[in-house]
């Protein structure tokens, strides 16, 4: 039975807190974006090889926490930018539905108990509002726009990972995957750290940057620029469509 909680209200003062903090955020976008610049220059600059993983023949998706904590206005980590992420993420899922790819989501919540959140993690403890992060809750529910399929995975972790205390290694492994792409949020926290971790389990690991979505300014930014010197590909949607069609083609 899911256990309904109803999401916090904005009270006025959080209002006018909000409309600070968006004018700083633009701010911030606008430096972040100076600063990826002159380290991209700076990247091609330099005598080091920076090498693309490319796509491999067998991909999967996996769809990072895209639940309503993170997709829905009021919540503790509500990303402004999830509704992008998500019209992103529902088009690559229609081409990867079409090639036969498959299709992993997850989302993020611990065992709760009358004493609190008893496999809260230090992550969890770090995090405002994970208390809206038990099991069955509301907030750990997918968005309402996601769509998932007969045979396709919904993974509950309690970790960053996707690939910590869960089998998504296993699914993946068994049905032959040798690229990874990943949507969802948040760019910086959750969606780093799976790349990390796909990378660390050998799979070419890609990243689309429609699709994934930060509430921390700047982070998204930079986080991909991390993402693509260090652990895989940073590739765009239409390119990222263009090869699931080819899959679908063979």
């Amino acid at each position: 039975m899911t256990v309904v909680t109803e999401k916090p209200t904005p009270s006025a003062a959080t209002q006018v807190g909000t409309e600070a903090a968006a004018q700083l955020a633009e701010q911030i976008e606008a430096k972040m974006a100076e600063v990826i610049d002159l380290l991209g220059q700076w990247r091609d600059a330099t005598d080091r090889t920076w090498a693309e993983v490319g796509f491999g023949t067998r991909p999967a998706i996996v769809v990072i926490d895209l639940a309503r904590f993170w997709t829905e206005p009021g919540y503790a980590a509500y990303c402004p930018e999830s509704e992008r992420a998500l019209a992103a993420t529902n088009e690559l899922l229609v081409h990867a539905r079409e090639a036969g790819v498959p299709v992993v989501f997850t989302t993020q919540a611990y065992q709760s108990s009358a004493g609190g959140l008893v496999s809260a993690t230090g992550m969890a403890r770090k995090f405002p509002g994970s208390d809206n992060l038990a099991v069955g809750t509301l907030a750990t529910e997918l968005h309402p726009s996601l769509e998932v399929l007969e045979g396709e995975h919904v993974i509950t972790k309690t970790q960053s990972s996707a690939f910590q205390h869960t089998y998504l290694s296993t699914v993946l492994h068994n049905a032959g995957v040798d690229t990874v792409i990943l949507t969802g949020v948040v760019t910086s926290g959750c969606v780093r750290a799976t790349a990390a971790d796909s990378l660390a389990n050998g799979f070419r690991t890609i990243v689309v940057p429609e699709a994934v979505a930060d509430h921390l300014p700047g982070a998204h930014q930079w986080t991909l620029f991390d993402i693509s010197t260090k652990i895989g590909d940073v590739v765009p949607l239409a390119q990222a469509t263009d090869y699931l069609d080819t899959i679908a083609a063979h």
